[in-house]
Parts: C-alpha cells; sequence; structure tokens
C-alpha cells in the first residue's frame, strides 16, 4: 500500500513537473501583441498592405496607422462591452442627445429601454436636465453647454431627470438606468402601432403614441435600427402582423442603421418573398470569397411579391442595410424609384457639408470579421473582403444615390424620427396611388367605349 501511495506521488509530481514546463513554454512561444497583430493583418486583410514600419508600433496603433475606418481594435475588455452590445444585451437608459444649429434633440432611443418606456422618442426636443441637488441644465439657450453637463453629471450619478418636448407637449423622464433586451423595429399603421418588450424583446406590443395617422390606408410603416439581436425575430413577427392585416404597402425606414452581423441580414431578407431562400450578397478579398443566401420564408411571416415596398434611408445606412436594399431591387422586391434618401439643406442645419451625406446612403460595402488572440483575448475586427449583390453590383464608396434614380426626401436635419420626411413619403405613396386608380379609370373607359363602337363590326363579322 505504502509503495501505490510513493508511485501516486512520482506520478503526480511528474505531471505537475510537464503541466508546468508546457506553461513556460507556451509562454516562450506567445507572439508579442503587436507580432500577432501584423500575422493576422497579414493573412486576411482584404488588401495588400506595407507593415514594415510597423514593428516597433502597438497593436491599435497599428490598426489606426494602416488599416481602413471600418476596422478596430479591442482590448478583450472592450470587446465584452462590445459583443453584448451587439447581442442586445443592454445597460443604460437608452437614449442619446444630439445638437445641431443650436437645436437639441433625441438623436436615438432604443425600444424596450426605460427612456423609451418613458415615453421619450427619436426626436423629441431636449428642454432642460434638472440635477439631484436642485440644478437646472438648460438645453434651450446653451444646448453645447448643457450637453458637456449633463454627460459629467450623469457620469457621477446626479442627474435626476430630463424634460422633453414633443408638438408642444413637455414629457418628464425620471432617469434611470436598467437591464433590458433592445428592440429594434418599430411598426406602425394609420390605427394601431406596436412595440416589442419584454425578455429578449419578442413581446408584440401595442404602442397606440406611436400611431401614425396620416399613412394610407393599407399601409405599414416598419422602422428597423439595426441587424443585432432579436432584430430578426422582431422583424418576422411584425411582417407576421402585416400579412394578418391584409395590408399591401410597407414603408421600411433604414434610417441611421449602421448594418449589422450578416446571419440576421440574410433572416430578414426572408421576410420578403420575392429575396427568400436567394442569394443575398457574394463576397471576396485575399483570403475569402464566396456567398450567403437569404433563409428561406416562413409561412405567413414575410412581405408578399404583392406588396408595394418603400424604402427610407440616410447617409447613416450602411453595410448590412445597403445590402439588403440591394438585394431587394436585384430581385424586383422594390424599385430605385421607392427608395427616398433624405436631402439637408447644409445652412439649415448649421454643419459643414463635408461632415455628412445628403441625398445617398453611406456606401458601405465591405465586410468585417473578429480575430481573437487566444493569449491575451484581443480581437482584430477586421476588413476582410468587399461585398456585392446579386447582380455583382458593389457601392462600397459610393452609396445609393438620388442621381442613380432614387428620390431626394427633404429632410430638417440628421434623424431617424417619424417626422416630415416619413410624411412626405406618406404623401408620395398616396398621389401616385391617385394616379393609378386614375389610369385604372382611364383604361377602362377607353375599353368601354372601343367595346361600344366595336360591337357593329364584331356583329356584322358574326
Amino acid at each position: 500500500m505504502k509503495e501505490k501511495l510513493i508511485r501516486s506521488r512520482k506520478i503526480l509530481s511528474v505531471m505537475a513537473a510537464l503541466a508546468l514546463l508546457l506553461c513556460v513554454l507556451t509562454a516562450c512561444s506567445a507572439p508579442t501583441s503587436t507580432e500577432w497583430a501584423i500575422s493576422v493583418i497579414g493573412d486576411y486583410y482584404y488588401e495588400e498592405v506595407d507593415l514594415s514600419g510597423a514593428s516597433s508600433m502597438s497593436a491599435d496603433e497599428i490598426v489606426e496607422e494602416y488599416l481602413d475606418a471600418f476596422s478596430a481594435y479591442y482590448t478583450a475588455e472592450e470587446y465584452a462591452e462590445v459583443f453584448a452590445s451587439n447581442a442586445g444585451e443592454m445597460q443604460n437608459a437608452g437614449f442619446s442627445v444630439g445638437v445641431i444649429a443650436g437645436y437639441a434633440y433625441v438623436y436615438l432611443c432604443n425600444g424596450n429601454s426605460p427612456a423609451w418606456e418613458a415615453g421619450v422618442r427619436v426626436g423629441d426636443r431636449v428642454l432642460r436636465a434638472e440635477t439631484r441637488d436642485g440644478e437646472t441644465l438648460d438645453f434651450v439657450n446653451a444646448p453645447y453647454e448643457s450637453l458637456e453637463a449633463a454627460l459629467s453629471e450623469t457620469a457621477e450619478g446626479n442627474i435626476a431627470r430630463f424634460v422633453f418636448e414633443r408638438e408642444g407637449r413637455e414629457k418628464t423622464f425620471e432617469y434611470r438606468t436598467a437591464a433590458y433586451d433592445q428592440s429594434y423595429v418599430l411598426m406602425a399603421t394609420n390605427s394601431e402601432a406596436w412595440s416589442f418588450t419584454g425578455s429578449g424583446a419578442l413581446t408584440m406590443t401595442s404602442s397606440p403614441d406611436d400611431v401614425i395617422s396620416y399613412l394610407p390606408e393599407g399601409t405599414a410603416y416598419i422602422s428597423l435600427s439595426g441587424f443585432h439581436g432579436n432584430a430578426a425575430e422582431q422583424f418576422a413577427l411584425a411582417c407576421a402582423r402585416f400579412t394578418e392585416l391584409g395590408l399591401d404597402a410597407l414603408i421600411l425606414d433604414l434610417r441611421n442603421n449602421g448594418g449589422g452581423y450578416i446571419d440576421v441580414a440574410c433572416h430578414i431578407a426572408a421576410c420578403f418573398e420575392g429575396s427568400a431562400g436567394k442569394m443575398f450578397m457574394s463576397y471576396g478579398g485575399r483570403a475569402y470569397e464566396g456567398e450567403y443566401y437569404a433563409y428561406r420564408a416562413e409561412e405567413g411571416r414575410y412581405i408578399p411579391s404583392s406588396a408595394k415596398v418603400y424604402v427610407m434611408m440616410n447617409g447613416n445606412s450602411a453595410s448590412a442595410s445597403e445590402a439588403l436594399v440591394g438585394c431587394l431591387i436585384d430581385y424586383g422586391v422594390t424599385e430605385r424609384r421607392n427608395i427616398f434618401l433624405s436631402s439637408y439643406d447644409a445652412e439649415d442645419i448649421g454643419a459643414d457639408p463635408s461632415l455628412f451625406k445628403s441625398g445617398s446612403s453611406y456606401g458601405k460595402g465591405c465586410m468585417q470579421q473578429n480575430f481573437t488572440n487566444r493569449w491575451t483575448g484581443e480581437v482584430l475586427h477586421l476588413t476582410t473582403a468587399l461585398i456585392y449583390w446579386p447582380s455583382g453590383e458593389t457601392i462600397h464608396g459610393r452609396g445609393l444615390r438620388v442621381e442613380d434614380g432614387c428620390v431626394a426626401n427633404p429632410a430638417p436635419y440628421i434623424s431617424s424620427a417619424v417626422n416630415a420626411e416619413v410624411e412626405n413619403v406618406a404623401r408620395v405613396i398616396a398621389e401616385r396611388n391617385a394616379a393609378c386608380q386614375t389610369g385604372i379609370i382611364q383604361t377602362g373607359l377607353r375599353a368601354i367605349l372601343f367595346g361600344a363602337f366595336a360591337q357593329p363590326n364584331l356583329a356584322n363579322m358574326s
């Protein structure tokens, strides 16, 4: 028994020594962060780049100096936050504020967030914020200074509430943060509206305040803010409601939708009968080339081919948004004359024209992949290929444009709000519907008149 115990201890000692040796050898063989970055970029970046001067730089410096604007470097901690956000798992109040031409407004408001639940919406004007110690931050007369102060006070947990204004009515949000799953979809008709709430943001919930009363009869408005989290399932549920209601026209709002995961986009392409099951896009780079296909449509959860599809985009509509629209155009689900592009007057919004795109989408026709350093957990988010519509067209560096047949949609400022832009699209749809009906009546009248005069001749031929 004693001999067995001694042998066991020797075996354990040998195993421990081998494990220690393996750790030492692994540590010795592990590349530096810089070496790892140079190797990955050299193997997988979509185009060749001369990194001969990069050996003395850090990984993040290399990305900044040598790669395109869509590539990025993340520490392990930074990527964990990005991953959670892209999964739709949020921990915040759910809104952000922008200032244009002295006008402070809600630039973004996440569905299912505390702010959304309190009735805050994109486009609401920010009037003031109040701190817990009684100070008032005046966003009307001092928007820039108030925004800077609000950011500081929020970081310190000293903001008590925000007061917003919409159509002459004030709305108070008692400031709070919470964990929630983001909703990326809002659906509305001229009598009903729905957002997505609850766990996973998968409960389609009535939202009367979001009804768009001026939408033409039979038309639905669906806003899609990103290709992340449960966006595909939310969109499919909205399409099921579209079918259930027997609607025949869709306004798909992709303004400020900067893209997301290709897999989510392929699921959303399956929600259109005309593109379901077909090639969504192709891609090609130095290391990768291939094709992605839309998933097959699920019964009752798609927009039928008979429906008219209109799309709203702006200069921040990019990547997966542009790929989806290209797919819909190439398969005849929509056409360029039904694509409405936000157009701005630089003087009206008080911004340098070089800082925003007017009358076009963004023009991001490339895809990225993540590469993780197994020794450190750091991540390179690397552009690996250019992407192409099913027809082979690429909009990289160009975007969809008014001069290509899309429609300029006058916009007061850069926003995805349900505002004058949406109303203008609704008006155009109504006008086209009226013109179509007039054409049908006139054609029918000609047929009746022709039949009346032709009848005697037909009778003589019998």
